[in-house]
């Protein structure tokens, strides 16, 4: 079949645009085979197909994409059945888990069967999957949908691999705190001042592994200062509420006290919490790379000569 054809070469075409790292806006594409369980009442056996979805990511949680999908199957009654969708989709994505970040999408679509005339139906969609990432910019995805079609009265099942292929596009790293500087103590003249930030995913107060090396800097610091006042800020970036927001620096610089406090043996009196939410950012929100940098907790340590 020609469109089969058609889409073998853009599936073909789309494995060389691979030009850019993930961000928070980029074009891709999504070469994909999909399984398709049709509703017995609609008198088409069940099929699998080959598509390929245009998609355009305008934020680190959204996309919208155009796809069009191909197969060929049978009717109960033993004629051949061309099968030919276009649809559009649109995709929420969820916080990175290591490689792994789950999604949710749901999509409006117009379904077609031609055996001995064309047949149309408008269907809409909603499923849940999961990628999976090989580098920045490959990605492996899956997801199963539940279909349903308005004009038959129908319900489908689609379960669907694709390969996603960025390109273009600004390169950021939306989900992967910036990584620690080489000298993380900054020192004011008399009295000292000495700072400590630490970084954060978004949405999370887990303190991360990379941060180990800083916190025995600050240990150091605090073992030979043992009457310097200790203040942790929390601060995060704009995403979500307000009162979330708030929250959330707090738990940031209650993560940081916890281990300061269990690991380390610091007083807790020594240490007071100072929860900022989004009020002082140190770079501009509107950017994945801003985003990223006011995702912290600052550890301030004041050291008083006496």
């Amino acid at each position: 079949m020609i469109r089969t054809k058609i889409l073998l070469m853009l599936f073909a075409l789309s494995a060389g645009q691979v030009h850019a790292q993930n961000s928070d806006q980029s074009i891709y594409l999504v070469p994909s085979v999909a399984y398709h369980f049709l509703d017995d009442k609609g008198n088409i056996d069940d099929t699998p197909t080959l598509g390929i979805n245009l998609g355009y990511q305008w934020h680190e949680n959204l996309a919208v994409e155009l796809g069009a999908r191909v197969g060929s199957t049978e009717t109960a009654f033993g004629d051949d059945a061309d099968m030919l969708s276009l649809q559009i989709d649109g995709l929420f994505h969820f916080q990175e888990y290591g490689h792994w970040q789950p999604y949710i999408v749901a999509s409006v679509k117009e379904l077609s069967f031609e055996v001995d005339k064309r047949r149309s139906e408008t269907t809409s969609g909603i499923g849940a999957g999961s990628y999976y990432r090989l580098t920045d910019n490959i990605r492996l995805r899956g997801d199963a949908r539940s279909v349903y079609s308005y004009t038959d009265d129908l319900i489908d099942t689609e379960l669907t691999l694709g390969v996603q292929f960025l390109f273009g596009g600004k390169k950021t790293t939306a989900s992967t705190p910036p990584p620690p500087p080489k000298k993380q103590v900054v020192v004011a003249p008399k009295p000292h001042l000495y700072t400590f930030a630490v970084h954060f995913k978004t949405e999370s107060a887990v303190l991360l592994p990379e941060y180990a090396e800083h916190v025995e800097d600050l240990f150091t610091v605090l073992k030979h200062n043992p009457k310097s006042s200790i203040v942790i800020e929390g601060d995060t970036d704009n995403t979500g509420s307000d009162v979330f927001n708030l929250h959330l620096s707090q738990e940031r610089a209650e993560s940081v006290k916890a281990m300061l406090v269990d690991k380390h043996g610091i007083h807790a009196d020594r240490i007071v919490i100072d929860a900022e939410g989004e009020k002082h950012p140190i770079a501009d929100n509107a950017t994945a790379e801003g985003r990223t940098q006011n995702r912290r907790a600052v550890v301030k340590v004041r050291v008083i000569h006496e």
